[in-house]
């Protein structure tokens, strides 16, 4: 068993299907590699099964970003390499709005650098 982490962006919007009385959610993962000139892709295939597919097909739309870890399975399509991941965790980033924090209140800036008891000498 091999098991990997990856990090890129969901390149189609992710499908759900029923397998043996259980449903799959599948969607496909861009991860870049190499800099400038160099830079290439790497797609990988993610499912998720169970009750957290149904939970996760909202959120897995072209584009979004995502994290996936899970057990890595290399085969062979059409004379290529595909790379398939059996997720066990999976965390869309920028999905969903975070919660938000309570507003500060305008008269107090979010730095105040006399509260540290810091002052404008730099010692170098």
């Amino acid at each position: 068993m091999q098991y990997i982490t990856i990090k890129g962006n969901v390149g189609k919007d992710g499908e759900i299907r029923t397998v043996r009385d259980r449903d799959v959610l599948s969607f496909s993962v861009g991860v870049k590699q190499g800099y400038g000139d160099n830079t290439s892709t790497n797609w990988y295939r993610v499912q998720v099964w169970g009750k957290l597919a149904q939970t996760l097909l909202p959120r897995a739309v072209k584009g979004t970003a995502v994290v996936a870890i899970g057990d890595l399975k290399i085969g062979e399509y059409n004379g290529k390499p595909s790379f398939d991941i059996d997720a066990q965790k999976v965390e869309f980033v920028g999905a969903s709005r975070p919660a938000q924090s309570a507003p500060r209140e305008a008269s107090k800036p979010a730095y105040q650098p006399e509260a540290l008891g810091l002052d404008d000498d730099v010692p170098f």
